[in-house]
């Protein structure tokens, strides 16, 4: 599968992220549990995609559509 960013996923789809952008947001990011290896999902989406909320293991979280693009993740067929 092609890597593609986390703004990319439909609502429902799962991704593995494969790697962040170094950026402002990267130790964020690894805080909230999201790094190299984790499976993530787009949960809901609000009118611009702007901020998405995410299912990362066992939690639910808000992101901004700018700390989105900075995920890079490939899709996960499951």
């Amino acid at each position: 599968m092609l890597p593609m960013t986390l703004c990319e996923l439909e609502k429902g789809e799962m991704g593995i992220v494969i790697d962040l952008i170094q950026n402002e947001f990267t130790l964020k990011l690894v805080e909230m549990g999201i790094y190299k290896g984790r499976t993530i999902t787009p949960t809901e989406f609000t009118l611009l995609k702007d901020p998405i909320c995410v299912s990362v293991s066992d939690s639910r979280l808000m992101l901004r559509k700018e700390e989105a693009k900075s995920i890079i993740v490939t899709k996960c067929d499951l």
